[in-house]
């Protein structure tokens, strides 16, 4: 690569923009220290030296590089450059988990499938201490072999970003946020359950769960406003595990929602287990055309609903 006819900031060579935030511009850049491609964030100077933001973010960026998750972007490292923070990360060719929500919905082994991948890279972060706060179908990126990749941990802007003229940017955000995030600052694994609830929400439906016409609408949606479950059920023929997994996961008293990230994750896999059985009987043409058939399969179907249930509660 020439560097004199390209933009270079520091050793990075950058080169198109791939996205943009209210935490700066991403560029794909030719790193040509160390012969690489990478994703490379670069944040705007306020927030570069604002002491809040960098309180809260250096410390999750230096406990990231000593992790390693396939469902985790790898982060690089970071700098200061021209007054500026950059955050150095891998490039991921692929999108964002919200142009696949824009084109279509998606059906019920497609949506595990990407929720058990999108729960495992969390889980796994919870575990080494590490919250996202700002969980959203955009910073949720979908590799080209759809291999699902967590971003942007510890970009939240929750205390800091009011002024921030992009109002839809900031709608956005408010329609992930968890009812006790609005109320105060510390992000715990729970806030990001409840973000997931609201992600996979407009997976299987289409739509943002959240919405209003300026922040406050947004926050007063997120603190008081009942999902209407039976019609989601109807309308995309959802069934009633799903059903159940939304309304534990969007539950506004934190005592009702799934206590932690692993216990969701067991959840689903289960769920998992369950539709491909019964995807085996559709094959194999197993029918419940008799009294006894019928109440062997509702008998299983019980069984399962008990056990979720348990594995749901066992540690409450």
């Amino acid at each position: 690569m020439d560097e004199n006819s390209v933009e270079m900031l520091h050793h990075y060579a950058l080169s198109n923009l791939i996205g943009s935030s209210e935490t700066g511009e991403v560029h794909k850049a030719w790193d040509t220290a160390m012969e690489r491609v990478v994703a490379l964030r670069v944040i705007p100077e306020k927030l570069s030296n604002n002491k809040n933001f960098r309180s809260q973010l250096l410390p999750v960026l230096r406990s990231l590089s000593h992790i390693s998750h396939k469902n985790i972007c790898v982060v690089f490292g970071a700098s200061r450059v021209d007054h500026k923070m950059i955050v150095i990360s891998e490039f991921i060719p692929g999108k964002p988990l919200s142009e696949i929500i824009s084109k279509k919905t998606i059906g019920v082994n497609p949506f595990l499938d990407l929720a058990i991948q999108i729960t495992e890279g969390l889980s796994h972060a919870h575990l080494n201490r590490i919250m996202h706060g700002n969980l959203r179908p955009s910073n949720i990126f979908i590799t080209n072999e759809n291999i699902v990749k967590l971003m942007d941990f510890g970009l939240s802007l929750h205390s800091i970003d009011n002024d921030s003229s992009d109002l839809e940017m900031k709608l956005r955000k408010a329609a992930y946020q968890s009812p006790e995030h609005i109320s105060i600052d510390d992000i715990t694994p729970s806030c990001d359950l409840f973000s997931l609830g609201a992600i996979f929400w407009e997976l299987l439906s289409g739509k943002r769960l959240f919405n209003g016409d300026s922040v406050r609408a947004v926050e007063d949606a997120v603190l008081k406003f009942k999902p209407d479950y039976k019609q989601l059920k109807a309308e995309y023929e959802l069934p009633g595990d799903i059903i159940l997994l939304l309304q534990k996961l969007l539950a506004k008293n934190l005592s009702d929602r799934f206590q932690n990230s692993n216990e969701l994750l067991v959840t689903l896999k289960a769920m998992r287990s369950f539709e491909i059985e019964s995807r085996t009987m559709e094959f194999l043409q197993v029918k419940p055309d008799t009294p006894r058939k019928y109440l062997m399969l509702s008998i299983l179907a019980a069984l399962m609903i008990i056990f979720w249930l348990v594995i749901t509660t066992v540690q409450k």
